[in-house]
């Protein structure tokens, strides 16, 4: 098996946006870049953060880009950062120029609302989907459970799909954490990621006599949520960031108690990643895949979507308990170290472009060994 002359990478905002889908991309973009001098990477942005009118001219730029790619620097690997909505619009018209230029086409789901958005499908907008992604080489999921969706509503056929969570640099362990009250959001600032039962969570524990701190770094609705703290009485208490570079993040992991992402509907999260990797102790809520990768009590405190109160309770549990703090920093780290390290995350994917059985075998998760969790009782 050959490795590709050259990888092109095809993700919203490049190497330089904020979110899930951007850290993945520079992880892909740093690593080749340092372990793979023989393969040439390019990273193209069919979206350009534009408006709905501006996004079809910056799409047929990127479809002319990718043809002189091909041709004139020998792109044979396309790969597809691909969530639902107008993204698989682009990204299924790039596939089809990909596989029209004769290309290898690697189709990387990372949506978060991707149920709602294949089960409602209809008529032609079914189609389209369907024949995408059957289209692909490869369909790459974060789960088991992404898995089975797209193969009950998308029409994906088993051996053309393969499991492979996300995984990050090592940032190394950090320790530190007894006596610290602050707590971390790294996350886009909407309703669907949990601020504000985050932020109603923060008002219940300084209500409780808790002197806790918190920073929200993420773009989104920043606005809406610090006029909320300022309901809440938390505008000494909270800080917004915006994004930050991937290098101010990791100092905010250093001084927190907990990362927490009370999302209502998540792909797996490159937030709950980064911090497993540092040690950076999760609270999280059992949806998407995180219940295949977090296990409660030992791997992370989950709690149900929409609850403050469940929430509050989970941030006093690691605000008051260092021992618990400590064990869920430990046993996090040990799941990164297992599961979602990057070299031998790279190493199956150039596999996989270079032509490696796409049968997953049987019980294989992906590349680690983690042990799943049931959604947590209401108590």
């Amino acid at each position: 098996m050959r490795a590709p002359r050259a990888i092109v990478i095809a993700s919203p905002g490049g190497i330089a946006r904020g979110g899930g889908m951007g850290s993945v991309t520079r992880a892909m973009h740093g690593w080749l870049v340092e372990n793979a001098p023989q393969t040439r990477v390019f990273v193209i942005d069919p979206h350009g953060g534009g408006s709905a009118l501006v996004w079809p001219l910056r799409l047929l730029l990127t479809m002319l880009q990718l043809a002189w790619l091909r041709f004139f620097r020998g792109a044979d690997i396309l790969h597809l950062q691909i969530s639902e909505g107008g993204s698989f619009l682009r990204k299924g018209l790039l596939l089809r120029l990909g596989k029209l230029l004769g290309m290898r086409v690697v189709l990387h789901h990372h949506g978060a609302r991707l149920r709602p958005f294949l089960v409602s499908a209809r008529g032609v907008k079914r189609v389209f989907i369907q024949r995408t992604i059957r289209l692909a080489d490869l369909n790459l999921v974060l789960g088991e459970g992404v898995k089975r969706l797209l193969a009950e509503h998308g029409g994906l056929r088993g051996e053309r799909g393969i499991v492979l969570c996300n995984a990050c640099p090592d940032p190394g362990y950090r320790t530190g954490l007894e006596g610290r009250a602050h707590f971390l959001v790294s996350a886009v600032l909407t309703p669907r990621k949990g601020i504000d039962d985050f932020l109603k969570a923060m008002a219940l524990l300084v209500a409780r006599g808790y002197d806790v701190t918190a920073t929200l770094a993420g773009g989104g609705e920043v606005a809406r949520y610090s006029a909320l703290a300022e309901t809440l009485g938390l505008n000494d208490r909270v800080r917004f960031t915006g994004w930050l570079p991937p290098a101010s993040l990791l100092g905010l992991h250093g001084r927190s108690r907990a990362l927490v992402l009370p999302s209502f509907d998540e792909g797996m999260p490159m937030a709950i990643i980064e911090a497993l990797a540092t040690g950076l102790p999760v609270i999280a809520t059992p949806v998407g895949t995180i219940p295949e990768i977090l296990r409660h009590g030992e791997t992370a405190l989950l709690v149900p979507p929409g609850d403050s109160i469940e929430l509050a309770g989970a941030m006093e549990r690691i605000a008051g308990d260092d021992m618990l703090a400590a064990r869920l920093s430990l046993q996090g780290r040990q799941l990164y170290e297992r599961s979602f390290g990057l070299d031998r995350y790279m190493r199956r994917l150039l596999a996989l472009y270079a032509g490696a059985p796409l049968r997953q075998p049987a019980g294989q998760h992906q590349i680690g060994d983690y042990r799943g969790a049931a959604a947590p009782e209401r108590r």
